[in-house]
């Protein structure tokens, strides 16, 4: 496929606390070596205020060597959580696109021109890269189906099987109208994200923000592995972040839309 020369660049925002050196840097380079230069203006790293000792001076000391002008490292005084930590990386990406990732992805060849040519054609997109998975003790792997995103009525996000009609009949590869979205990777337009209000500060964990962003939008697309010539290769490890909230969960934390708002708006989003 083929794609307009004249695409807006981007930033990649990613969020890390304790997460191990070698993986935050396989996630650099991924978005280094698979992005054509032209389209990635800069790479924030925001640090929720880990305690490693190597995520301090050995960061620093090799991004500043290798990546001198195009990785910002970010360094929050005290734990903010998941949400506060994106809408910081927000603050201080200058590029017109901004994609938010946690910092144990990798990204495949070609995953960009789509996501930006969807963004050129509408500002008031949202893109979600398809996710396959990596195995973390094999690194094999894990191919997904194309899915899109729904919610039960505990408010949970899910995978689901598209229905027929959010599918494009003469073509398998255009991506599929989804009235939910998964926080870890999705990329939208700045200035539009900021219009929509962002995310939701009061949020301490990950969990509300994929339906509440969801139901903020006209419309959310999920490009399918064949629009993106390969996807978004997400590695799972250990420690996720919600074990270092500062809070512990208490159901969805989410502040802003009452259970039943939410599903009065996803029905509306629906119709």
């Amino acid at each position: 496929m083929t794609y307009q020369s004249n695409l807006p660049q981007m930033a990649v925002v990613f969020i890390f606390v304790n997460e191990a050196l070698s993986v935050i840097l396989r996630s650099v380079h991924s978005v280094v070596n698979h992005t054509p230069p032209h389209l990635l203006k800069e790479i924030i790293l925001v640090d929720d205020n880990s305690d490693s000792v190597e995520l301090k001076f050995n960061l620093d000391q090799y991004i500043n060597k290798r990546y001198p002008g195009l990785v910002k490292i970010v360094r929050n005084s005290k734990r903010e959580g998941l949400i506060r930590a994106r809408i910081q990386g927000w603050k201080v990406a200058t590029a017109p696109v901004v994609g938010f990732f946690d910092a144990h992805v990798e990204f495949n060849v070609g995953w960009v021109q789509p996501a930006l040519s969807r963004i050129k054609e509408d500002r008031t997109r949202i893109i979600l890269p398809a996710i396959d998975n990596i195995k973390y003790n094999t690194f094999e792997v894990q191919q997904y189906a194309n899915a899109a995103h729904g919610y039960n009525w505990g408010l949970w996000c899910m995978y689901i099987i598209p229905p027929q009609d959010w599918l494009d009949k003469g073509d398998e590869a255009a991506p599929i109208r989804t009235p939910a979205m998964i926080g870890c990777s999705f990329v939208v337009h700045r200035e539009y994200f900021g219009e929509i209000g962002l995310l939701d500060p009061g949020m301490e964990i990950y969990g509300g923000e994929n339906i509440e962003l969801g139901m903020r939008v006209s419309k959310i697309d999920l490009g399918s592995r064949r629009v993106f010539a390969g996807s978004v290769l997400i590695t799972f490890d250990v420690s996720s972040f919600s074990t270092f909230a500062i809070h512990p969960p208490l159901g969805l934390r989410m502040h802003t839309i009452s259970p039943s708002l939410s599903v009065d708006s996803g029905f509306e989003f629906l119709s």
